[in-house]
């Protein structure tokens, strides 16, 4: 496996697209313990740690609200899935809105993990969606779950809490409802998280100005984007490359 880039980022297939946002890899091939600062980004994560080809770790991790550390052992490869707002109840078939900023181990035996191909990362991808996919609930999807989900991923944050109600014709309490029982959160807050995470793509090339309408000034944005990652845009751009290696390989969709 090519260890020159430590970064790999896959998008998930066409039968997984209203569950899972995408797949990837970050490789520490180094001798030392690697610390990241991951900002949140609206999405619940199932993360599998390898060391030596060996599964070290296997955990599922509840959306945040606030930036997280994560160390990575030496000489090892993480790899994870992110999910949408839909994978709770269309593919995994449980909430997680306990998981709200906090971990849970897994057991190996959920989605065969223990039989992939960690030095393939092309070939893994491919292993986890398989199994994904043997879970997709039969049920389809109601209209105004569908509607949400769509809407929220295509406005990345821009939109009001009335704004998301009104162009899906589905009231604000029963969305609240919904999000709460199975992600743990508003839907106010998740907007909030989305406008930070989509200023990020900004952040990354230097523009470090408010560039959505999401955004009331200068003030506001740098309150939000602090209270999501702890860090100003300055400090974020600056440390990119070190301490936000997230927002530096974050792809655009």
């Amino acid at each position: 496996m090519n260890t020159n880039n430590t970064y790999h980022h896959f998008d998930a297939c066409e039968q997984l697209s209203e569950y899972v946002h995408s797949f990837w890899a970050h490789i520490n091939p180094t001798n030392e313990i690697e610390t990241s600062t991951f900002a949140p980004d609206g999405f619940f994560k199932i993360i599998i740690i390898y060391q030596n080809n060996q599964i070290v770790r296997y955990f599922i991790t509840g959306i945040v609200e606030q930036f997280k550390e994560i160390h990575m052992p030496p000489n090892s490869i993480g790899v994870g899935c992110r999910f949408k707002i839909l994978a709770p109840e269309y593919l995994l078939g449980k909430s997680v809105a306990n998981l709200i900023n906090k971990e849970q181990i897994l057991n190996l035996d959920l989605y065969n993990v223990r039989h992939f191909d960690v030095n393939y990362l092309d070939k893994l991808k491919i292993q986890w969606e398989k199994e994904l996919l043997k879970t997709i609930s039969n049920r389809k999807p109601n209209d105004n779950k569908l509607r949400l989900s769509k809407l929220l991923y295509e406005s990345k944050g821009t939109l009001s809490v009335t704004q998301v109600s009104d162009q899906i014709y589905w009231e604000q309490r029963q969305i609240n409802r919904y999000l709460n029982k199975y992600l743990g959160i508003s839907l106010k807050t998740y907007l909030n998280i989305q406008r930070a995470y989509s200023a990020y793509f900004d952040i990354k090339q230097g523009k470090l100005s408010p560039t959505q309408d999401a955004f009331h000034d200068q003030s506001h944005f740098i309150k939000e984007i602090k209270k999501h990652t702890g860090a100003s845009p300055k400090e974020i751009f600056q440390n990119q490359n070190n301490t936000f290696k997230q927002i530096r390989n974050i792809k655009k969709k």
